[in-house]
């Protein structure tokens, strides 16, 4: 023909590199043992959750403190601002729509019954937009300060967990505080397998195909998130957060992908149809649906394929977990 079709066709190639020693991989387990320090640390945290605001008297204003004041800004003689009886959180670091950087510092020292005059410049949200960007006068007169009381660690404390003794909420939290270390622990030798993956081989990563992976990898991060039961509604409401993972992030990600794949190719490992609708399962009982709805759902928008590929590598990282010469790290003094 006189105008022959003609096309332009770009194919990307899979990085090619060898890596034979990925067996006996030295790896360190850190300590997953529970401290009394551990189960104290976690008694404090609760207590910390059922503190109660109670007025101080005599007392001079600090970080953690609640402040019921009046408040009025002033750019010049002219007033941009005023509110009587606001609560203030000190560590908000603001008084009403009034930014005030260190916030603390600037009420440092200061008691009932005291006014405080704090230089300000008026932020790009304050609800005037004329004061906006200007430089302004804050007084602030505290008429009451109010300071998280914390209830003693004791039986009483540990009814409100559903407990009869703290000594029964200790043994509760033991446990608990155990299966997370032990979680842990598993999670950083899994970390510490792909770093050593990583430093035995080096390859180019085609930048089409790294861009796509940076959406890969937000694909698998959402579908973890379903997997522990996350509400979708939350997922959405992060993605752009989780959009932002770095480029580092990803090409690490890819790396880790081409490097267990092609370990799974040569030790023939692969996630079985009853493995994955096993998962597939589990996933919806988390969210409460039928398995059927849940299995519809990931393929409708390829997580199935993914979900497979994950297993596919979390199966590998066990086999070399398998094969690897693991030290223990020395365990922390009993306290």
């Amino acid at each position: 023909p006189k105008n022959p079709l003609k096309f332009d066709v770009t194919f990307e190639v899979k990085p090619t590199f060898e890596i034979a020693d990925y067996k006996g991989l030295r790896l360190v387990r850190k300590s997953g043992q529970v401290t009394d320090k551990d189960v104290d640390d976690t008694v404090e945290t609760l207590r910390e959750r059922r503190a109660v605001l109670s007025v101080v008297e005599g007392a001079t204003v600090e970080a953690n403190d609640v402040i019921i004041c009046n408040a009025e800004a002033a750019v010049g003689s002219e007033a941009a601002w005023k509110d009587d009886n606001i609560e203030v959180p000190v560590a908000a670091n603001a008084v009403g729509p009034v930014s005030v950087p260190e916030l603390s510092k600037s009420l440092a020292g200061a008691k009932t019954g005291e006014t405080r005059e704090i230089p300000v410049k008026l932020g790009p949200t304050f609800p005037k937009e004329e004061h906006r960007g200007k430089d302004a006068v804050l007084k602030v007169a505290l008429s009451e300060i109010k300071r998280p009381v914390k209830p003693e660690a004791n039986d009483d404390l540990a009814k409100q967990f559903g407990f009869d003794t703290l000594a029964d909420l200790k043994t509760n939290l033991r446990r608990r505080i155990e299966v997370d270390k032990t979680a842990a622990v598993q999670r950083a030798l899994e970390e510490q397998v792909k770093d050593r993956l990583l430093q035995k081989v080096d390859f180019e990563l085609p930048a089409d195909m790294l861009a796509r992976e940076a959406d890969r990898v937000l694909h698998r991060v959402q579908l973890r998130l379903q997997y522990r039961g996350v509400p979708w509604e939350e997922i959405e409401k992060n993605v752009e957060d989780l959009k932002k993972s770095s480029q580092e992030h990803a090409q690490r990600e890819f790396r880790t992908y081409f490097i267990l794949q092609e370990i799974a190719d040569k030790e023939k490992i692969y996630a079985t149809e009853s493995e994955i609708e096993a998962r597939v399962a589990l996933m919806a009982q988390n969210y409460g649906v039928p398995a059927v709805k849940m299995h519809r759902r990931l393929e409708s928008d390829g997580s199935l394929d993914e979900l497979r590929v994950q297993m596919r590598e979390d199966k590998t990282v066990a086999f070399l977990l398998e094969k690897a010469e693991i030290e223990d790290e020395a365990a922390p003094q009993k306290s």
